[in-house]
Order: C-alpha cells, then structure tokens, then sequence
C-alpha cells in the first residue's frame, strides 16, 4: 500500500493541549506547526491521500464490518430499512465512548491491522507514526514541560477516524441478532420484533456483548451520553425502558 522511506523517524516535536472553556475536564490537542517532516506528509493534500488509500484498500478488500458516516446512513440496504419499520416494537442504542481516541492500544491497533493483511512496510509506516510522540499543556500563557504519550491516536487527524474504526472493528461480531452501525467513537446498536419483551430481550444481550467488547479494547462508555430510545406506534413509552442496564 505505502512505500515510506525510513526518514519518517522525524517526528512532530510536541502537541500542544489547550483547554476548552465550557468543558473544564476535557482537553483538546492541537499540533505545534513546527515545519518538521510529519507536518508535511501528514497534513493538507498528502494525508488526504493516504487517508483515501488507506480506506480504499478497506473497502475494496471488505476488510470493515461496518463504516456508517452521516452520508453513508442515507444509504442503508432498503431492506434492512423495511424489516425494521414492519415490526410493531423497535429499540436502539446510542453508545458514546469516553475519550475513545485517547485510549487506543498502539499495540492492539497494530494486531488490528496485521490480521487484515497489511504488508510489513505498512505496519513499519504505522509504528513509526505511533512512536515517540510527546505532548504538553498551554494554559494561561503558561505552557508545561514534554510528557510522552504511549496511546490514542491524534483525534484532529484525517486518518484518527478510520484508525479508531479499525481498532474497533471487531466489536461488531458481538452484536448478536441486533443490528449495528460503527463509525469512529459513534456506534449505533439496534432491533426490532413483534412485541417489546422481545426486543428488549434481545437489546440487553447484544448491549452486554458490546460493552465487553469494548472493555477489551479499554474503552469505557460514557453513561451521560449513551442513550437508549424506543420506537413504537403511538404507543405510551413502557417504565421497564429502565431496566436496561450497564454491565
């Protein structure tokens, strides 16, 4: 796929955290331009195109279970649309990850990519994109010293969703007779069924499935933001709704 010479080894000297105002607890990473080597290669037109070989080689070789981004929903199989609008009971859960970026295992993503069958020098190109990479913290004018960071992948980048989608890939396999739509740290869990016992039945099963999944790749969902949702026919919403639980 990539040819990339050993030169790489030159890195972005720092990332630079800045904080957001309305959120005090979270912290948004920006790249200090500091004209070195990745800067260019990994920026403006030279990363969209490794970014659009690197999901074409995806693609073409079906090597990702699921990729739904707000174009591609519109898109769905119709038939996929039909079943779930035919049944009388329909439920869905929105799971939101807490700082999915951040946590990503260089080592697992790297697995992740050797088993979809990428070459060496693709896997070399990757770890050295990974390696030696430090960041500080800008606040007040003040900015601290280099610490090194050892996961998460640059959530600001062209190529930070599609990795984050590779490295979850596989959580798709655990959601069992649900249907589900992964994009980045965005995933779409639901079912349908002719009665409300039996969604909710199998809903719970897959959601249980799914937060393990994500466990094992040590992600956390993030419980404010993860929403679960009732379809039905003009039907009042039922109280067990809170029975479904985080395992």
């Amino acid at each position: 796929m990539l040819n990339t010479p050993a030169i790489l080894q030159s890195k972005l000297d720092a990332l630079n955290l800045t904080q957001i105002i309305n959120e005090p607890t979270r912290y948004h990473p920006k790249a200090v331009n500091t004209g070195t080597l990745i800067d260019i290669i990994l920026t403006n037109l030279p990363s969209k195109y490794t970014s659009a070989v690197f999901n074409q080689d995806l693609s073409d070789h079906c090597l990702i279970a699921c990729i739904r981004n707000g174009s591609a929903v519109k898109r769905l199989p119709l038939i996929t649309v039909k079943r779930f609008l035919k049944n009388f009971s329909k439920q869905a859960f929105l799971i939101d990850l807490a700082g999915a970026f951040d946590s990503v295992s260089y080592h697992i993503l790297i697995g992740r990519l050797d088993s979809l069958g990428f070459s060496n020098d693709c896997l070399a190109w990757f770890t050295n994109y990974f390696s030696d990479r430090v960041q500080c913290v800008k606040s007040e004018g003040l900015l601290s010293g280099p610490l090194a960071v050892s996961m998460g992948v640059p959530q600001g980048s062209i190529l930070g969703p599609t990795l984050l989608t590779v490295y979850i890939n596989e959580v798709a396999l655990a959601a069992g007779e649900s249907l589900i739509h992964l994009y980045a740290d965005d995933t779409l869990l639901y079912t349908s069924g002719p009665s409300l016992d039996t969604v909710l039945t199998t809903l719970q099963a897959s959601f249980n499935a799914i937060q393990l999944s994500f466990r094992g790749l040590q992600l956390l969902l993030n419980t404010s933001k993860t929403k679960c949702m009732l379809f039905n026919r003009s039907l009042p919403a039922p109280t067990r709704l809170s029975n479904i639980m985080l395992v």
